[in-house]
């Protein structure tokens, strides 16, 4: 009997060593491996919010680029890249979060102003959060946690930790954000999440090892023996492909025939490495390539032009496509139309892209395109055909109006080392054609560099002009010769910088356009010439009417016909007195808007003028549809009538044309005396240019 207890007992003290035995070496490799996995999942978090931050931060240079390129507007790439990072804005002034790189199961992006306002977050956007506290009870002093993020995005970006309420929950969770500073636009962009969103796998390794340790301790030393070699070789192969992701190596392990909790660890392994893996092409994807096209982007772009640089090429040319006034039909039409614009001409280009052939979308309107072996001739007919080719094809999509494009290359130079030089050059000839509206295909040369450097010259200054007041205006005389007198005057805007001395329209009218200044322009040239109408009338008398020219924006804009009434009204002028001169261009967009424009101006009692008539393509179809109080002939179809009898035929047909329309006729850029004697022969009354009056500022 005492034998017996006493072997129990025995078997009990092994069993109990042994259940110390697989404890401590449960322990031994649980806890090991436990350590392992949260610090591998931890920095696989780190490691994705760093990617996330840097992926926005480079959409939101790209972003800036096309700012700078002046294809579209501040306002509209931030909140572009606030969508892209968050989702879009409610009318409730929230964000629902639908980010789409993956940060956790409650991650998300905030932006920063270095002053701590909520730039881009969820629910808080637009307040000022700088003195926000960790909520963690245990600290003695305050931490300010906002104040942590911006100070070391600014020194290079870093990882700010603290305590933070869960969602929607009192429980309280450490929190880790990474955060870096997006000079271009001042902002702190920052990627976060709970700490737990990424190391919950993890913990069920901990959990496993025990249920582990309790089975085979039932099961006895030998069972146990086995169990335990079974669990320890697919744990040291998963220890081990963690080991190899703390160097970014990240591998699956192999699967093993089992469907207890090793079988689910390896699957819940591998199913995490794929989520890396997919996380990584998610990345790799917005890295290089256009989300709305599936172009590759410039980055991708990059790539293969330097690869093909260093295989020592040399019969090459990069060409850069932009379309004309891409701007003008989003704001139109609604950036869905234009984006179904951009859709179109993507699906066109992918038709000829092949070995010698690769596109990308390298900005909102702005395609690039790095052709080999093609030579000038064949590129410009292929340009020429594309062209003709995409029209057709809009205008079977519905777009009635015809697309133009500034097209720019630059070809082979032994100096052009890199893509960024090549590509730097054909986007000086990409800006000079858009500086000088030219529609056809422009080479790269040397010179163009220094009228790019002139207008970038000219953009310092032109907000610092307006503000400073040192626009002015001119008026030229508009002269009836049947009555020998002045019957109106033209409001002509001057620029004489104190930098750069006199600027001429011709220059600083595209600057104001680029840098959205024209409608503040437009309203200190239409108040100006107002006040200054009481002085023109004492000198030229009270009937003559003042012209002032608007442009497409300002005319366009939804407060325009209120500000010129009011503007109007409050100087007691009569309305019939005030002539807005417009050019064709503004028919470019929604003709229905502009006819309804056109209406309530006349009902106002204020009349319009079709401005340069003749230098545009269609200027008979705005004539046929719309009633213009006067019809200003271009200077072109006035500077040779006294020595071809083509133009003066022209110009007479022109005259009858208009008159039957019961609008007036005037003649801009006369110059010499025969010029005004056919002219008046040709029934016109009304004449504006040098032979009688220069532009000249009141005195």
């Amino acid at each position: 009997m005492i034998k017996h207890a006493i072997k129990v007992t025995l078997n009990r003290k092994l069993l109990i060593y042994m259940v110390l035995l697989l404890l401590t070496t449960a322990l031994a490799i649980g806890i090991p491996s436990y350590n392992i996995s949260k610090k591998a999942l931890d920095e696989k978090g780190e490691t994705i919010l760093e990617n996330g931050v840097k992926s926005a931060i480079m959409l939101i240079r790209d972003k800036n680029l096309a700012v700078l390129a002046g294809t579209i507007s501040i306002e509209e790439a931030q909140e572009s890249i606030k969508t892209i990072m968050i989702g879009p804005m409610n009318a409730d002034g929230m964000r629902q979060i639908d980010n789409p790189i993956d940060l956790g199961e409650n991650g998300y992006f905030i932006v920063y102003s270095i002053n701590g306002e909520e730039i881009l977050h969820p629910t808080l956007e637009g307040e000022n959060v700088w003195g926000v506290v960790d909520k963690n009870p245990k600290l003695e002093e305050p931490f300010y946690l906002v104040q942590d993020k911006i100070e070391k995005a600014l020194g290079g970006g870093g990882f700010t930790r603290y305590t933070w309420n869960l969602p929607y929950e009192e429980t309280l969770e450490e929190k880790v954000v990474y955060s870096e500073y997006e000079p271009n636009w001042g902002w702190v962009v920052t990627a976060g999440t709970y700490v737990t969103d990424f190391n919950k796998e993890a913990a069920l390794i901990l959990n496993l090892t025990i249920l582990l340790v309790v089975f085979v301790v039932f099961l006895g030393f030998y069972l146990s023996s086995k169990y335990i070699s079974s669990i320890a070789t697919p744990l040291m192969t998963i220890e081990k492909a963690m080991k190899a992701a703390e160097y970014g190596e990240f591998r699956k392990v192999d699967t093993i025939k089992r469907t207890d909790e090793i079988g689910s660890l390896i699957k819940g392994y591998n199913h995490m490495i794929t989520s890396i893996e997919t996380a990584n092409r998610k990345i790799k994807t917005y890295a290089f390539y256009d989300t709305l096209t599936g172009l590759p982007n410039r980055n991708m772009l990059k790539e293969h032009v330097n690869e093909r640089l260093e295989s020592g090429g040399t019969d090459y040319n990069l060409i850069l496509v932009d379309i004309k006034d891409f701007k003008v039909i989003n704001s139109i039409y609604g950036n869905d139309y234009g984006d179904k614009i951009i859709l179109i001409l993507s699906e066109y280009l992918r038709r000829f892209e092949g070995n010698q052939v690769k596109f990308s979308r390298v900005a909102g309107d702005e395609f690039a395109a790095w052709v080999e072996n093609w030579d000038i001739a064949t590129l410009n007919e292929s340009l020429n055909t594309m062209r003709e080719d995409l029209n057709n094809i809009l205008n079977l999509n519905g777009h009635q109006n015809r697309l133009e494009f500034h097209i720019s290359s630059c070809g082979y130079d032994s100096s052009y080392e890199t893509f960024d030089m090549i590509y730097q050059r054909a986007g000086i000839a990409l800006q000079f054609a858009k500086v000088n509206s030219l529609s056809r295909h422009v080479i790269y040369e040397e010179d163009m560099f220094s009228g790019i450097e002139r207008e970038s010259v000219l953009k310092a200054q032109v907000e610092t002009a307006l503000n400073n007041q040192e626009f002015t205006l001119h008026y030229q005389s508009m002269y009836d010769v049947t009555i020998k007198s002045v019957v109106g005057v033209e409001a002509l805007a001057r620029w004489n910088s104190q930098a750069l001395g006199n600027v001429s329209p011709m220059e600083f009218i595209p600057i104001l356009n680029k840098n959205n200044l024209m409608i503040e322009f437009s309203k200190f040239v239409i108040n100006r010439a107002l006040d200054d109408l009481p002085r023109l009338s004492i000198i030229h008398g009270d009937t003559i009417h003042l012209s002032i020219n608007v442009s497409p924006s300002m005319f366009l804009w939804d407060q325009f016909i209120s500000y010129l009434t009011d503007a109007i009204q409050s100087r007691g002028i009569r309305p019939d007195r005030i002539v807005l001169e417009i050019t064709e261009d503004i028919f470019i967009t929604d003709f229905k808007r502009i006819t309804s424009i056109f209406d309530q101006l006349k009902v106002h009692g204020i009349k319009i003028a079709l401005d340069d008539f003749g230098s545009g393509y269609s200027s008979l179809n705005y004539l046929r549809n719309i009633k213009f109080d006067h019809i200003k002939i271009d200077k072109m179809f006035i500077d040779d009538i006294h020595l071809d009898p083509k133009s003066l035929n022209m110009f007479k047909t022109i005259v009858e044309l208009a008159h039957s329309l019961n609008s007036r006729v005037i003649a801009e850029g006369v110059e010499e005396k025969i010029q005004v004697d056919l002219i008046e022969q040709s029934g016109c009354a009304w004449i504006q240019g040098y032979y009688f009056a220069k532009p000249e500022p009141l005195v």
